[in-house]
């Protein structure tokens, strides 16, 4: 068999790598010891031959400059005349064979003396060799410098450069150099092989790698240059063999040689005889002892492996009575014998799976529906783990008990009528598709199920087996759904979907003195909550106002919330307008009361608009519209109140309508303007500033009063647009007034909780500021105490990065909103304005003067500036004046007046010199 002789052959190849691998790696082991002693060895000795060069090339150079600093340190240069120089030059040459030439200098590199061996003396004059490198470093440096390697041309010899400086010892400066060019191939010399190692090749570099001594004088002459050596070791040498080489780098005068002496790579590695004869001896004995191994392994381990690889073959073709034979007691003989018995463990346990009983069980314990299998009378023969947890009863409580006891009682009875139509059927195969029904628990709930239910037959009885789902959570799902299908998410009250099915139901059926209303309830200033307070507080505002609504909604009242903040109240049959207005007078009423959310009190009122059918229409979509242009109006009246639809609002709402879509036109089309209206000093009556009040020249309206177009912005989201028109043209203005010259005054412009929502407010007028060249100073920013109730730290940071760019900020109509002393504390306010409701009755009015006082010395005592609005008489002047408040604007001092003509107030005028 192929998987034999694979198994076979891995054996074999086992056995041989476990009798040859440690032999082998012996053998390596030892030859790699020997070389590695042998590479010792030879880098030993090749360090100490190119020690010695360097040692003789330091001799010999160091004996050269002794011989020329001798003189020197006798006598120096100084009291040498011209012919002591020749002299001091000829006796060098004469004493030293090794100097081919020698010259005397001055400290300017001119030639004094020269000598030389072979060339006539020349007696002065420049020759050329002051510029030499070893002459420059032995004058800068004062010290015995080294040159490179010259080729002296009548010897056909190399020559080395040396220059020894004479130093003035009172000055410390060089007096003259003496240079002298030496024979160099002495050093030559010392590169030659030495006896007994022929096979070292030892050479000198210079600095620029370039061999300036070598055994062989033509690689000199040709001016062979190698890369300087960076490691000791194997790599290419001179004549790019590959070698064995080490290297020693040293300094003599200033100039770096390097000695490398090199071997051939062969020899270097080249082993001992008897290093040999032990590796091969190794080796030989292995292969030895390897052969011996397998042989025996073949007969003690393959032929009783053949033995029980037949047996298992035996078995697995069903033979289950085969067994292996068992012919010794090691690892083998014991595999032999696990497998005879494991053998006959299988056997039984194949008998014993005829039975499929335990399989069955697994797979219904692992089910997470329940499985719950019934016999023909009904009682119940198996239960498993999900249907203990879904009815709560134990297997030892259920089991052999009619099914029936999971159903409520009014199913029991039909359920056993099924039981005996399914017990007539011939077939016990069937199969049922899913159906819904209750079910019961242990403790007597009930919950509604998915029922699957299919029947079978096993060794002749009939059995039927229930697939149950429990599916609470799908059926509260699909009611929730169902419900969301008709109600408010937020609310939970009826949608428009049930109003309209509400409103279509009892219209046509309305009789002669039959009498529907409809109230369609919008919240005041919920924007401004949702601008101020955040989303998030204005759904739980929501939900509160929902609460409420409900406890008027009674038995046969409907409410719902339409969109938004807009919820309607549908009452059938009122029978009379007057109980119309007495349930709008009940919504009024539950809606006054302050709301509380998160420790704070919201005031949020609302205003109703009532259509009544049939007077004011027979369907649905005309009652809902026809409500909503009453409520409009109602808005229009001053809010917190209630209209009943007449035809003449038609009208009205279309005419909002056409001025909504003039005004954003307006906006487009820049016929939003300001009005300026003075602040004066109440102490003299000067002119301090003004405040820029928003006008619109409509193309279609003409002149239209705020009091008309303001709260229409504030409804349909542009507020926040005409704040920024407003500023951008008291910005203009002030611009305008500077280029002419004009002594320029502050002026106040109004925020809008919307501008102020922007988190980058404060960047935009920067950069407005920037664009008119206006310093922040002239710029005042009027907030409402709403305003400062929203996102506390954000709002907080806009303001400080407003006030740390210089502009001053004021709180408008302050002790109309939520008056407190903590945000007065937390935010760089710099202004209080009293609001004009306080002013209006002054003086005389008790009330109001309090509320005027408290507020002047709550400002006092927290430095702030108080300015009073709507001071309309000469007493409420006098009165705010007398009791410490700084300025006042109002019709008393100057109304609002274009920008041309309050241009005349700035020149230092007081507006008591002017008609008003």
């Amino acid at each position: 068999m192929d998987a034999d002789h694979s198994l076979h052959r891995k054996l074999r190849l086992a056995f041989l790598g476990l009798a040859l691998g440690p032999l082998l790696v012996a053998g390596l082991a030892l030859s790699v010891g020997a070389y590695r002693l042998q590479d010792r060895q030879t880098e030993a000795i090749q360090r100490q031959v190119g020690r010695t060069i360097v040692s003789e090339f330091h001799n010999y150079l160091g004996i050269l400059i002794l011989e020329l600093e001798e003189p020197l340190r006798r006598r120096g240069m100084a009291g040498l005349e011209a012919d002591g120089f020749q002299s001091l030059a000829d006796g060098l040459v004469a004493f030293e064979p090794m100097f081919i030439e020698v010259a005397v200098l001055d400290a300017q590199g001119g030639v004094l003396a020269r000598a030389s061996r072979f060339e006539p003396v020349i007696a002065r004059g420049s020759a050329g060799i002051a510029a030499l490198p070893e002459v420059t470093a032995a004058v800068i440096g004062q010290t015995a410098a080294i040159g490179g390697i010259r080729h002296y041309g009548p010897t056909n010899e190399p020559m080395i450069g040396l220059a020894v400086p004479s130093v003035d010892p009172r000055t410390g400066r060089p007096e003259g150099v003496i240079l002298a060019q030496a024979r160099f191939r002495r050093v030559w010399d010392l590169t030659q092989p030495l006896p007994g190692l022929p096979q070292l090749n030892s050479y000198i570099l210079d600095h620029a790698g370039q061999v300036i001594a070598h055994r062989n004088p033509s690689v000199v002459l040709a001016r062979t240059v190698r890369p300087m050596p960076e490691t000791d070791g194997f790599g290419r040498g001179l004549g790019s063999d590959w070698v064995f080489s080490t290297s020693e780098s040293f300094v003599i005068g200033g100039r770096r040689f390097v000695v490398v002496v090199e071997q051939p790579l062969l020899s270097a590695l080249k082993l001992p005889g008897g290093a040999v004869v032990i590796v091969t001896l190794v080796l030989l004995f292995g292969g030895v002892g390897a052969w011996v191994l397998v042989r025996y392994s073949r007969r003690a381990i393959l032929a009783p492996i053949d033995a029980l690889a037949e047996a298992v073959r035996d078995v697995e073709a069903g033979d289950m009575s085969r067994r292996a034979p068992v012919e010794s007691s090691d690892e083998i003989g014991a595999l032999a014998m696990a497998f005879n018995s494991m053998t006959g463990r299988v056997a039984g346990l194949l008998n014993d799976l005829g039975e499929s009983e335990e399989k069955f069980r697994l797979v219904m314990e692992s089910a997470s529906d329940a499985l719950v299998v019934i016999d023909a009378e009904g009682k119940i023969v198996s239960w498993n783990g999900a249907a203990t947890r879904m009815f709560g009863y134990q297997p030892a409580e259920i089991m052999g008990r009619n099914v029936s006891l999971l159903m409520p009682e009014h199913l029991r009875e039909r359920h056993d009528q099924i039981l005996a139509r399914l017990r007539a059927k011939i077939d016990a195969r069937i199969r049922t598709d899913p159906r819904e029904q209750p079910a019961m628990r242990q403790d007597g709930t009930l919950f509604p199920v998915e029922v699957t239910l299919a029947g079978f037959s096993f060794k002749g009885n009939r059995f039927y087996s229930g697939i149950m789902r429990d599916i609470s959570a799908r059926k509260e799902a699909e009611s929730n759904i169902r419900f969301l299908a008709r109600h408010d998410a937020l609310t939970g009250l009826a949608n428009r979907v049930v109003l309209r099915e509400r409103l279509d139901e009892i219209l046509p059926q309305t009789g002669a003195r039959q009498m529907h209303c409809l109230l369609f309830i919008d919240l005041d200033n919920f924007k401004l909550v949702n601008d101020v307070l955040g989303h998030s507080f204005g759904d739980r505002l929501l939900v509160e106002v929902a609460g409420r609504l409900r406890s008027i909604e009674g038995g046969h009242n409907i409410v719902c919330r339409h969109g938004g903040d807009e919820f309607i109240l549908l009452a059938p049959d009122i029978r009379t307008r007057e109980r119309a207005a007495e349930l709008a007078e009940r919504v009024l009423a539950v809606m006054g009361d302050a709301f509380a959310i998160d420790a704070q009190a919201i005031e949020v009122g609302c205003s109703i608009g009532i259509s009544v059918a049939p007077d004011d229409g027979t369907d649905a979509e005309t009652l809902i519209r026809k409500a909503d242009i009453a409520m409009y109006k109602a808005k229009e009246k001053g809010r917190l109140g209630y209209q009943f639809f007449t035809a003449a609002m038609d009208h009205q709402m279309v005419e909002r309508r056409e001025l909504e879509k003039s005004l954003r036109r307006g906006l487009r089309d820049g016929e939003i303007f300001i009005h300026l209206q003075p602040k004066v000093r109440l102490g003299d009556g000067g002119v301090t500033g003004f405040e820029a009040l928003a006008r619109w020249q409509s193309a279609e309206h003409g002149l239209v009063p705020p009091v008309r177009f303001i709260p229409l912005a504030e409804e349909c989201g542009l507020v926040g647009a005409i704040g920024d028109v407003v500023l951008r043209r008291t910005l203009e203005t002030l611009a305008g007034w500077r280029a002419a010259g004009r002594k320029v005054l502050p002026v106040a412009v109004n925020l809008s909780a919307v501008q102020l929502g922007n988190p980058a407010l404060a960047g935009e007028i920067g950069a407005l500021l920037r664009e008119f060249d206006l310093p922040p100073s002239l710029l005042e920013l009027e907030l409402t105490e709403s305003m400062l109730m929203g996102d506390v730290d954000q709002v907080r940071a806009i303001l400080f990065r407003l006030k740390d760019q210089g502009i001053r900020l004021s709180i408008d109509d302050f002790g109309t909103g939520y008056s407190s002393l903590s945000y007065l504390k937390r935010f760089p306010v710099d202004v209080l304005k009293i609001d004009r409701s306080f002013v209006t009755d002054l003086p005389g009015d008790p009330e109001g003067e309090a509320l005027c006082l408290a507020i002047i010395h709550m400002a006092k005592a927290l430095s702030l500036d108080v300015i009073a609005e709507g001071v309309e008489t000469e007493a409420q002047s006098l009165f705010l004046a007398r009791h410490g408040c700084d300025y006042a604007q109002g019709f008393h001092f100057a109304r609002p007046v274009p920008v041309d003509e309050a241009a005349e107030y700035l020149p230092d005028a007081r507006v008591s010199d002017r008609t008003v």
